[in-house]
């Protein structure tokens, strides 16, 4: 921190040197300026009127437009010494800002800054706000020019919008946000950019009657932002626009740009033989263009050598005047600078005492907010750390209690005989399920704020997937009386390669909610698809006849713990389940959107975009296939330290034929294996005298036996270190029976095919 100060305040002595240095000679500087500015003066002696200056100043524009930079100079200097003469504050202007663009052309920055600076500044002194916003600009584009004066092109540029805005200058309006717009690409700030384009299209800031070139830069402008959103079809009409706009200018900049624009556009979205076309087109305008380009320089380069003899001519006689001017005033000048200069050091002196005090005081001031700043970072840290851990720890102990309860609640419906308990077990079964949801979606929460959220695609069937979530709501449309539906259009592809994981929580978070709020109703599942070269564009729509959302609660349903109706205490649930949806649609570059009707239902809807599957691509299934067959006779050991769990894992799969034996550690089930040689491990992680993952490590020391994990713990914490440890699944409590069946029948048939 020492060292830092150290640094900060040799680079603030300095700045102050550089200060006392450019004072100095400012005040030399504005002496001597005043001399030249008499000069010119002096040697004027005819008093030119504003009708005659502004005649001068257009004839100077011609010359610029046509090339003649020369004859523009020397005009422009003519009117400008004629100008000071006149005290014409506008024609003056006027000039400093012509004599900004010639230097601008002969790549001279320095001079064009002041001139642009000068021009701006008599603006100011005649209150002529357009001039002083044109000023602007033009400072604003020679200060996009270099990477450490961007901050001072955007201050300019937004300064002139403003007063453009103000005065309702559209004209102005339209040239300086074309010119912001221009930088904002050159930055890659698409944001800001996208902000200003859309303004383009509006009618009343850009009227009828623009050029053609214009309005060409303008498509591309358009172009490029629908490109940058993904919205390609959009982007190739404004491209295309722009393009027919420049037909027959064989030597068009903007065709050029455009051609360039629409290239990449069609390449960044791998359209490659339509690009291949654009591309061809572009570097033969290209090519055209350079040759005009080559040419265009060698004239500007014949150019500039005049007007820098010219410049060089200027500077000499003025210096010739100014020495002769010195001999008469030098006492006096000498004088002044003596004294401006006593002055202006009693004045640093008392500067730098003063901000050495201030220094010191602020130096302290950081210091101490610097060790807040630190402490209340490590607080927050600590936090987030304990909030973590929280997580992991309510992961493992909530769900291996409920392993038990959903294990045996499924055991007692398959083996009940009393049509009068199948209600019962039912509703307990539906109980331990809805609690194992509300535990998921807490976690989900703390996944998707942690950023372990997994996008793992593979290949499957929408419409199975949506038949299947259907079903799982079949005990609670029972339960509010509502009828539940799917509307699945013919044309919906049979498979397709995606995250079926990330669309099942979205789907079964907006009908479970949609079953929440309604009673005696209605809920549709509806989906609408279109395909466009491979890709099938899929909207989901979940409606219901159910309470509806007021417009006031209809944004605050997205946020956490929140719930729809006012009286939320009336239905059950986190209010987690939209906030999943929103973020997990965020996370898929979608979003979800609300049609809704306080008292008549409401329906919620997004799309998203599917890459169409082939039959030659592997198709991953939603369902697992049991297959029974497989573990009839299996000796299998379950290493399990709870008692319950132990009782519903044997009978699970017991009644398959399974020969269990269980133990209750890590050691333990080492010792068993080596006397008692098994088919296949369920190895649970967590036990107490020896976890999974060393028992696991040590067994693979003697043999490659098939062991599966069993963990409550969320898979993305504990993945890396089961499988380093040589197991070869992972099954996370609590498990469907069909997918620890299928599991295990899986990995034995992978081993045996392995031998």
């Amino acid at each position: 921190m020492t060292t830092l100060n150290s640094h900060a305040i040799l680079l603030e002595q300095v700045k102050i040197s550089r200060a006392i240095l450019s004072l100095l000679i400012g005040v030399l500087s504005c002496v001597l300026c005043n001399s030249q500015e008499l000069d010119s003066i002096y040697e004027v002696k005819t008093t030119y009127t504003p009708y005659q200056l502004d005649s001068i100043l257009s004839r100077s524009t011609d010359y610029f437009k046509t090339g003649q930079y020369k004859k523009s100079f020397e005009l422009n200097q003519f009117a400008l010494r004629h100008a000071l003469h006149a005290k014409d504050l506008d024609a003056i202007s006027r000039s400093y800002n012509y004599l900004g663009f010639d230097y601008l052309q002969l790549r001279d920055t320095v001079r064009a800054t002041e001139n642009f600076k000068k021009s701006a500044q008599y603006s100011k002194q005649l209150n002529n706000d357009g001039a002083t916003a044109d000023s602007y600009v033009d400072l604003a584009n020679v200060y996009s020019l270099q990477m450490k004066t961007l901050e001072m092109a955007e201050d300019y540029y937004k300064q002139a919008i403003e007063i453009y805005e103000r005065i309702g200058d559209i004209n102005g309006l339209e040239y300086a946000m074309y010119n912001y717009a221009d930088y904002l690409i050159d930055v890659e700030r698409w944001d800001d950019f996208s902000k200003i384009v859309l303004q383009f299209e509006d009618k009343e800031i850009f009227p009828e009657g623009v050029s053609d070139d214009y309005k060409a830069l303008v498509k591309n402008f358009i172009g490029i932002h629908y490109c940058k959103n993904g919205k390609t079809s959009e982007a190739e009409k404004y491209f295309l626009e722009g393009i027919k706009i420049t037909e027959g200018q064989n030597n068009s900049s903007e065709k050029e740009m455009l051609l360039q624009s629409y290239s990449v556009c069609l390449l960044e979205n791998n359209k490659l033989q339509q690009a291949a076309i654009i591309q061809d087109q572009y570097i033969e305008t290209l090519k055209t263009n350079q040759t005009n380009f080559i040419e265009q320089e060698t004239a500007k380069l014949a150019q500039k050598y005049k007007v820098e003899e010219y410049q060089r001519e200027l500077d000499k006689t003025r210096l010739q005047k100014q020495l002769q001017e010195e001999q008469i005033k030098n006492r006096t000048i000498l004088n002044y600078v003596l004294f401006g200069l006593v002055a202006v050091a009693l004045l640093i002196i008392l500067i730098l005492a003063s901000n050495f005090y201030k220094r010191k005081r602020i130096i302290k001031q950081l210091r101490k907010k610097n060790h807040a700043y630190l402490i209340e970072k490590k607080k927050a840290e600590d936090l987030a750390e304990v909030k973590n851990n929280f997580f992991s720890t309510v992961s493992h102990e909530l769900r291996t209690p409920l392993y038990g309860v959903i294990g045996l609640s499924s055991i007692l419906s398959e083996n009940n005989k009393d049509a009068s308990l199948s209600s019962d077990l039912e509703s307990l079964k539906f109980s331990a399920d809805y609690l194992l949801a509300l535990v998921n979606n807490v976690l989900e929460i703390n996944r998707i704020d942690h950023n372990k959220i997994e996008n793992e695609e593979t290949v499957f069937s929408i419409r199975d997937l949506v038949e299947k979530i259907i079903k799982t709501f079949e005990y609670l449309k029972r339960q509010n009386n509502n009828t539940l539906n799917s509307i699945i259009p013919d044309n919906l592809p049979h498979r397709v390669k995606g995250n079926p994981t990330r669309l099942s929580q979205i789907l079964m978070n907006l009908l479970g909610n949609a079953n929440k709020f309604t009673e005696n109703g209605s809920i549709v599942v509806e989906l609408e698809s279109m395909r466009n070269n491979g890709v099938a564009h899929i909207t989901f729509k979940v409606k219901d006849s159910g309470t509806g959302i007021s417009k006031e609660r209809q944004q605050e349903i997205f946020e956490e713990f929140k719930q729809g109706d006012a009286h939320s205490n009336l239905y059950q649930g986190t209010g987690l389940g939209l906030p999943i949806v929103k973020r997990l649609l965020d996370l898929s570059g979608s979003e979800i959107k609300l049609n809704s009707v306080e008292g008549k239902g409401s329906t919620f809807y997004f799309s998203l975009d599917f890459e169409i599957a082939t039959s030659s691509i592997h198709e991953g299934s939603t369902t697992p296939i049991v297959l029974e067959n497989v573990l009839k006779g299996l000796n299998i050991l379950v290493a399990e330290d709870n008692k319950i769990n132990q009782m519903v894992t044997r009978k699970i799969l017991e009644k398959v034929g399974v020969q269990c034996s269980v133990v209750e550690n890590g050691a333990l089930a080492i010792d068993f294996y080596k006397n008692n040689p098994v088919d296949l491990i369920l190895m649970d992680v967590n036990m107490p005298v020896m976890d999974g993952i060393t028992a696991t490590q040590n067994i693979r020391k003697i043999s490659d036996v098939p062991i599966i994990a069993l963990t409550a713990v969320e898979i993305e914490e504990a993945r890396e270190r089961i499988y380093s440890s040589g197991m070869n699944d992972i099954i996370i409590k609590p498990y469907d029976i069909k997918e620890l069946k299928n599991k295990i029948a899986t990995t034995i048939i992978s081993y045996r095919s392995s031998k």
